[in-house]
């Protein structure tokens, strides 16, 4: 707890939502279209999941799902493990 860096891990572009917890990853999304999957222990980034759109509210996670609204107005979620989208609601679909 002395308040110093731990890690630093580079993305492309600037980071769109705070940083949330999925399980025991770290999910940041950036403007580049892309969902960083990171290992908060290492400082390392675990896997990328690219995404069709750029995302426009802050993403929640539960486990290790991530649930986010895209600049399309579609609603993603997503499984941070296998970068897989178990699920989209297009804006618009009931």
């Amino acid at each position: 707890n002395s308040g110093r860096e731990r890690w630093s891990v580079p993305l492309e572009g600037p980071i769109l939502s705070p940083p949330v917890f999925a399980g025991d990853q770290l999910a940041v999304v950036t403007d580049k279209k892309m969902l960083h999957v990171l290992d908060p222990r290492r400082g390392q980034e675990r896997r990328r999941c690219a995404l069709d759109e750029t995302v426009r509210a802050p993403a929640v996670a539960k486990g290790e799902l991530v649930y986010m609204v895209d600049s399309g107005a579609n609603v993603l979620e997503i499984n941070t493990r296998s970068c897989h989208i178990r699920w989209l609601v297009r804006d618009g679909e009931t």
